[in-house]
């Protein structure tokens, strides 16, 4: 059994989110699989060129969103704390 580290329980999910970078500004699309109040794990193309920290757009208005903190990567899913609470 593995050891489960996380804080909040994760919610299965599949939601489209939209990746904004303070670099470029240009959003790019993206999958989430499961969300928690502190974190989420997406699926993104190109996780590599990702910066440790994003905002992570929930909805495409930009009126939903969260600071996100890259804690894993492992294929093309990455693994990320939220700065503030999933409210």
């Amino acid at each position: 059994m593995l050891n489960e580290q996380r804080k909040s329980r994760r919610k299965p999910i599949q939601h489209i989110g939209w990746i904004a970078t303070p670099k470029d500004g240009v959003l790019q699309k993206c999958l989430l699989s499961d969300v928690s109040e502190t974190g989420a794990r997406i699926d993104v193309q190109g996780n590599n060129q990702l910066p440790d920290a994003f905002t992570l757009l929930l909805t495409r208005n930009a009126k939903t969103r969260r600071i996100c903190h890259v804690i894993w990567r492992d294929g093309t899913y990455v693994g990320v704390r939220f700065d503030h609470p999933y409210r």
